[in-house]
């Protein structure tokens, strides 16, 4: 089920996945990521995340108590609840309690940005330790035989610390592109391309 979200002072518990729109956006996301994301004026309808993938889903491995976890956000079941505010601006924010980690991914729609917060609190006594975190950037880039390159996307990766980035374009070159960056303490250390 999809709606687009109105404007309300309290807080609201919504579907798991929902459309959110404003005048520069049209995203579809959840706590698994980001289903789709559109330029809400785009007369090519460039849909820039593969169909069935989820663009910011997270997986991390953690160490708690000496034993080793797992945690993908594509199993994890959220709970949402979001925060209308005025001038086109949301903010919607997905938990889940694991065994020892509650997981929160909060996305806040701002004009033409949409930014991705994921936080991670330890709810033990206990020490845990993060080791491994990785978040995902499927493009829409499934070319077929005899269809046209021209609406499918392509990822321009640099990693390099506090200045990388994710950069999706049209394989016309023709805008709208993409842009996904760290901002804060957060930084990109490691690029891999997994193949399903």
């Amino acid at each position: 089920m999809q709606r687009r979200l109105e404007y309300r002072e309290e807080c609201v518990y919504v579907p798991k996945d929902y459309l959110i729109i404003n005048e520069h956006i049209k995203a579809e996301i959840s706590g698994k990521g980001i289903a789709g994301i559109q330029k809400t004026d785009d007369l090519n309808r460039t849909e820039f995340i593969m169909p069935g993938e989820r663009f910011g889903a997270i997986d991390f491995i953690y160490v708690a108590d000496g034993e080793e976890y797992g945690f993908s956000s594509a199993d994890a079941d959220f709970e949402a609840e979001y925060i209308a505010l005025p001038f086109d601006s949301y903010r919607i924010c997905f938990s889940h309690r694991s065994q020892h980690i509650d997981i929160s991914v909060t996305y806040r729609l701002d004009g033409d940005i949409l930014h991705q917060d994921i936080l991670l609190r330890n709810h033990t006594a206990g020490e845990i330790r993060i080791r491994d975190f990785s978040t995902h950037f499927p493009s829409n880039a499934r070319f077929l035989w005899g269809e046209s390159p021209a609406g499918r996307t392509l990822n321009h990766c640099f990693v390099g610390g506090h200045g990388s980035f994710v950069y999706t374009v049209r394989c016309d070159g023709q805008p709208p592109y993409l842009l996904s960056m760290p901002t804060g303490n957060t930084k990109f250390e490691f690029f891999d391309i997994l193949s399903r």
